[in-house]
């Protein structure tokens, strides 16, 4: 066999396997029944996490349950910014640890100071719940 002519069988049955399987979801429209739809937590408000939760909030297959923060004002900003986003009411709660008791909650984002990824990551995942974490980008460039 050639070299393209597996490159073009290979790229035909990915094509045909992404176009008729959930795995592709991400790549196409989301065509799933409405119970299909992660319901988020987002921990941390300042600056990245606002990217998460808006983002979240406009996605067809998920949906923002509960922002917390430990800052009040920024808990405030969020709430307001976010709840015109989504349908669903969404709580505001300070400490993160209320969202971890909730089961109807799937995953969490955490947008923390760094220090504080490690820990809510670890109970997050001893209550069940999936975590998207981001890498800190570090303090100097050796650290990269």
């Amino acid at each position: 066999m050639k070299r393209r002519t597996f490159i073009k069988g290979a790229a035909t049955v990915g094509a045909g396997l992404a176009a008729t399987t959930r795995v592709a979801s991400p790549l196409f429209a989301f065509n799933g029944s409405p119970a299909e739809k992660v319901v988020m937590a987002v921990m941390g408000l300042n600056g990245r996490g606002m990217v998460h939760a808006e983002h979240f909030a406009k996605m067809a297959n998920a949906e923002i349950a509960y922002l917390c923060d430990v800052d009040s004002a920024v808990l405030a900003k969020a709430m307001t910014t976010t709840g015109k986003l989504q349908s669903r009411a969404i709580k505001a709660v300070g400490d993160f640890r209320r969202v971890l008791d909730d089961k109807n909650v799937d995953a969490i984002a955490i947008a923390t100071p760094d220090h504080w990824h490690t820990p809510m990551t670890m109970l997050a995942v001893s209550a069940g719940k999936h975590v998207y974490v981001e890498k800190p980008s570090g303090h100097n460039p050796r650290e990269d």
